[in-house]
């Protein structure tokens, strides 16, 4: 019966180190040190923990990375957000005339989130001194604070709400589409299926924010197995298109995902093997010292009752002798 119980247990052994030398390639150095190791239970604890950390370091640091760069990105955009607005872009959908007075002092482009420098070094200045509100900050962080009218120190300026509520509601075409336009030089786009790809959106100022965020054809967006690796972005009409003829890149990056899965739980399997092996190592010590315990106790207790015995024992002939010698005195 013990021969089974061993035969058996060497079979398990053997399977298990198979797996490992084929999924995870130290397989045979794993058994070496299992057989050769005082505590094989520690190897495989401190093997796994070692991976683990590892892994979990790394995936970390991608973590970090990312969150990173969708930090730049989310600063980017909002930084975009408050830039002044291109006047060509503007004058698309609206007359010059409509626009001059709200030109940005330091681009020459139209004031976004516009502020008036009134400083009392130029406060019988004739005309208002506009200025964009990420234009002015920007220039005042790169110049030591000094103004951009006379160069003095502490300048001071506020927002301008009447100015900001005009520009938000001037009409205009989707900014993607317009630098699009820009680059190719055409108004639309062919994409490889043949059909039109624009955005022809038409809106105001301050309802743009909503558009790229949620409705615009021309957005980018990320794969669909971004987390599985695949980093590619694209229009939202161009997704499609690169989900098929990625096809096997995708279902190689799954299956990658997949194997290292299960490779993470092979190594949890063991290790709750080891720990199945030691756990019966740790109970069968347990009760040996727990007899061990018991017996001594019991010693202890028989050897105080022995003393308790003796000692009274003595005070008895104590107590018989002194009597003894009371009687005799009477």
């Amino acid at each position: 019966m013990d021969m089974l119980i061993i035969l058996a247990f060497w079979i398990l052994i053997s399977n298990i180190f198979f797996l490992l030398n084929n999924h995870l390639g130290y397989g045979y150095k794993m058994c070496c040190t299992l057989f050769c190791s005082k505590d094989p239970g520690v190897y495989m604890l401190a093997k796994f923990k070692g991976d683990y950390e590892k892994k979990n370091k790394l995936k970390k640091m991608n973590i970090l990375e990312n969150e990173k760069k969708k930090a730049e990105i989310e600063e980017k955009f909002l930084s975009s957000q408050h830039l002044c607005l291109s006047k060509n872009w503007v004058l698309q959908l609206n007359q010059e005339d409509q626009i001059n007075d709200y030109l940005c002092l330091l681009c020459k482009q139209i004031a976004n989130y516009p502020v008036e420098i009134n400083c009392p070094q130029h406060q019988h200045s004739n005309e208002p001194l506009i200025v964009g509100e990420h234009c002015l900050k920007q220039y005042l962080r790169q110049n030591s604070n000094n103004c951009p009218v006379e160069s003095h120190e502490h300048c001071k300026y506020t927002k301008v709400k009447l100015i900001h509520r005009y520009v938000s509601e001037l009409r205009v075409t989707c900014p993607l589409q317009f630098e699009q336009d820009l680059q190719t030089c055409v108004q639309t786009q062919q994409t490889n299926e043949g059909k039109e790809t624009n955005c022809n959106f038409n809106g105001k100022v301050k309802e743009l924010k909503e558009h790229l965020e949620n409705s615009c054809s021309l957005r980018c967006f990320g794969c669909w197995f971004k987390p599985f690796g695949c980093n590619h972005n694209c229009h939202k009409h161009e997704l499609k298109q690169h989900l098929i003829s990625n096809m096997q890149f995708h279902f190689d990056l799954v299956l990658q995902s997949f194997q290292a899965l299960k490779q993470t739980l092979q190594l949890l399997q063991v290790l709750l093997f080891v720990f199945f092996i030691n756990g019966d190592k740790i109970k069968t010590k347990k009760k040996k010292y727990f007899f061990f315990f018991k017996k001594e106790e019991s010693t202890q207790l028989k050897l105080q009752n022995e003393k308790l015995r003796l000692e009274m024992q003595s005070k008895r002939l104590r107590d018989e002798e002194n009597m003894t010698i009371f009687k005799g005195y009477s």
